[in-house]
């Protein structure tokens, strides 16, 4: 059997769902095809494909081999096309799997990457998934998590930026602008986590005492940081964002930085990407991996390599086990005249004393609504 061609076969089969118009675009007989794939059944003793007289559909095997045959295949176009033309260009499908708050700087990469990398095909998925939900679904993904090592990926951290405490206008005019982190106590809570971690924000303002506040329970709570910021521009309410993911609305008016004067301690956020940990890497997936850590290297100017335009090797390399990178954080937005510098004022929910432990990570969860 000539399993390669077999492999052909069957990734036809399962892209057009058809036994009659696989064979037809790869110009072989119906037989051929039929046959082709009783003998990859065969040799790897399980059904691959459903069959009735009216579809074809994958079985879950079948869906976990797609995944295998489409990289190993265009992998072997790759090096066969380098070989034959002297063509060394990545190219393919590249799978990429995104948090979805990060959809509005993604649409940025992914134009700068196409236009270097003509060739490669790019289909995004946005979500909020679990890193290690990688699997065979995809070839890499951008995180904003900082990754631990394991569970056979591997990862470069592109930057990391401090989160914000925001509000709309509108809801100023109607809620007096807090002056002192005791007051956010009496403002409305719009959260992404519905937890008693999510809830515990700790401060320091700018004298150097620290407040450890128990926030009220939220009034709305979705695991989304795109819909909490279209929450905090309707007016909703008051939430926690990262600096990344609100700038521009700061910048426009559209949302207030609140407490401007005072950290929000342990709530960095990092942004990282993630891919599979192999020997091997796709040169489609290096390319990215390379573009964004240039991308990011040459925001921050740290780690980038102007001369020639990507990452110095020691900051960011795209191979397996390199190090991971820390950019510095994100400068703070501008403080907006509708809130007041901090002071001292304490309440019986506020203390002005270090912590007795370290926050929780902020977590997230599934959305939900609560009426307050």
């Amino acid at each position: 059997m000539n399993q390669i061609q077999a492999m052909r076969v069957f990734t036809r089969v399962a892209e057009t769902q058809s036994f009659r118009r696989a064979a037809q675009q790869l110009n072989v007989s119906n037989a051929l095809v039929t046959r082709s794939i009783a003998t990859l059944e065969a040799h790897l003793n399980t059904r691959l494909i459903n069959r009735t007289t009216r579809n074809v559909s994958l079985t879950e095997a079948g869906y976990v081999y797609l995944q295998g045959c489409r990289r190993l295949l265009e992998e072997l176009d790759f090096i066969e096309a380098t070989v034959v033309n002297g063509d060394d260009e990545p190219r393919g499908t590249l799978r990429v799997a995104a948090s979805a708050s990060l959809c509005d700087e993604l649409i940025g990469l992914v134009e700068g990457f196409r236009q270097r990398h003509a060739r490669i095909r790019l289909h995004v998925t946005l979500g909020d998934q679990a890193v290690d939900a990688l699997g065979d679904s995809y070839d890499v993904g951008l995180v904003q998590a900082a990754v631990a090592p394991g569970n056979g990926l591997s990862s470069q951290i592109l930057s990391s930026c401090a989160s914000v405490i925001v509000a709309s206008p509108d809801y100023l005019l109607e809620h007096a602008a807090p002056q002192a982190p005791n007051d956010l106590l009496a403002l409305s809570l719009l959260a992404q986590s519905y937890s008693d971690r999510s809830r515990l924000w700790r401060l320091r303002d700018a004298h150097g005492a620290e407040y450890q506040l128990a926030m009220p329970e939220p009034v709305y709570v979705v695991n989304n940081a795109q819909m909490l910021r279209a929450a905090a521009v309707g007016g909703m309410g008051i939430a926690l964002l990262p600096q990344r993911v609100v700038e521009r609305d700061v910048a426009s008016g559209s949302l207030v930085q609140l407490l401007p004067d005072c950290e929000i301690l342990e709530s960095k956020t990092t942004l990282s990407v993630v891919y599979p940990e192999r020997q091997y890497m796709a040169a489609k997936t290096r390319a990215f991996v390379e573009f964004v850590c240039a991308r990011y290297g040459q925001a921050d100017n740290s780690g980038y390599d102007a001369e020639q335009g990507a990452p110095a090797p020691q900051q960011c390399d795209a191979g397996l086990g390199a190090p991971e990178r820390q950019q510095p954080a994100d400068a703070m937005v501008t403080r907006d005249n509708l809130s007041g510098s901090a002071n001292n004022t304490k309440s019986p929910h506020a203390t002005a004393q270090p912590a007795s432990r370290p926050a929780a990570p902020w977590p997230f969860a599934t959305g939900e609504w609560r009426a307050s």
